[in-house]
């Protein structure tokens, strides 16, 4: 279980962080100022320490210089958490020695990811920050492999092919169909009023007027 050295001069905030980590969990230890957080550090051995800015005795700025030139503890990640969150104040934070910064007030759970963000950062290492970096390989890399040119034919781009003519379609609209002339309208007027029987004549219309008989009645001389 990842170890935490809390060092908070406040009371009620101590447990505050005490309890939250530990809800999160993590092994917690409490110190209640900077000079004696610095004695814990060395028996604790912690993967993690938290430090208020302002407490007695020695500030937080001085506790981190103190961890980093102690060759026991220096390795161990220091991070503020503090209400003191001035841009000069962070810097002066950075400086010291610390890895990062935390303002209160604080969410509790927000204060746990941030927490466990910075252990995994710092875990993901090679090792302590002081350590030398590793050796770079000075050893010649191969030459590389000749690419041998590529043939005139490969070479030579290859023509399109030539795209395919679509054929032509004339579509009759009746605009292409010659005008009737005169007499073929006269004709067709004619031949529509006018319809022919079977023999080839005329056929009367039933409207066509009968003609009618006149009978004259002869009067009678002998009256």
């Amino acid at each position: 279980m990842t170890k935490i050295l809390v060092a908070e001069d406040e009371r009620d905030i101590r447990e505050l962080i005490g309890y939250t980590l530990r809800f999160g969990g993590f092994e917690v230890t409490l110190a209640t100022n900077g000079a004696e957080a610095i004695e814990m550090a060395a028996t604790e051995n912690p993967d993690l320490i938290i430090l208020d800015v302002r407490m007695p005795r020695m500030t937080g700025y001085e506790a981190c210089e103190k961890l980093k030139q102690d060759p026991q503890v220096k390795h161990i990640p220091v991070v503020f958490l503090s209400a003191k969150g001035q841009e000069a104040e962070i810097r002066q934070g950075i400086e010291a020695g610390a890895v990062g910064y935390i303002i209160k007030p604080f969410v509790p759970d927000e204060l746990v990811r941030q927490v466990r963000e910075i252990i995994e950062k710092t875990a993901s290492g090679a090792g302590p920050a002081d350590s030398p970096p590793a050796a770079e390989d000075t050893a010649a890399a191969p030459p590389p492999t000749p690419v041998e040119p590529a043939s005139a034919a490969a070479a030579q781009p290859t023509a399109a092919p030539e795209p395919k003519r679509e054929t032509e379609r004339v579509s009759i609209t009746t605009e292409s169909q010659p005008p009737r002339t005169e007499s073929m309208r006269r004709r067709f007027d004619w031949s529509s009023t006018s319809p022919t029987t079977p023999g080839g004549g005329t056929e009367q219309s039933d409207s066509s007027t009968e003609t009618s008989e006149t009978k004259t009645e002869t009067p009678d001389t002998n009256m």
